[in-house]
């Protein structure tokens, strides 16, 4: 199963990366702006803030992934076979890496891109779903 923008800021051409990654033993790979090789292109100071905040607080339940909050990865089905999933928002990664049944997670760099067409998603209504998903998954990584 693979997960990615519609609107180009992940690289379609990337694809074929996490999928020999999957062919190669991963049950996950994530393309990350949080290793060497990744970036984003240019960001206002505010977005990286929220950004980096923002996934600084999911670190934690990221299962070493540096880059829990990518929307551009793909996994084995096996991954989520009888797994509940109940994302609030659009941070689904974060959801499986915590509630996931896998072995192997690997990262793969990419350099995200402004988009050409549409506008971002983030809002302030956007920011607390995501800060609520994270304290329901904190109390599930708790509780099992």
């Amino acid at each position: 199963v693979c997960v990615m923008d519609a609107d180009l800021s992940h690289p379609p051409a990337l694809l074929s990366k996490l999928i020999t990654e999957i062919q190669n033993g991963a049950d996950i790979a994530v393309g990350s702006r949080r290793i060497q090789g990744g970036g984003v292109e240019e960001w206002p100071l505010d977005r990286k803030i929220y950004s980096y905040v923002s996934g600084w607080f999911a670190l934690p339940l990221s299962c070493g992934v540096r880059d829990p909050l990518s929307g551009f990865f793909a996994f084995k089905k096996s991954v989520i076979d009888g797994v509940v999933l109940e994302p609030i928002g659009y941070k689904i990664l974060l959801e499986i890496l915590v509630k996931g049944k896998f072995d192997r997670a690997v990262e793969v760099p990419y350099m995200f891109r402004n988009r050409d067409v549409g506008k971002s998603k983030l809002s302030t209504r956007v920011a607390l779903q995501y800060y609520k998903h994270l304290v329901l998954l904190y109390k599930y990584k708790l509780m099992n």
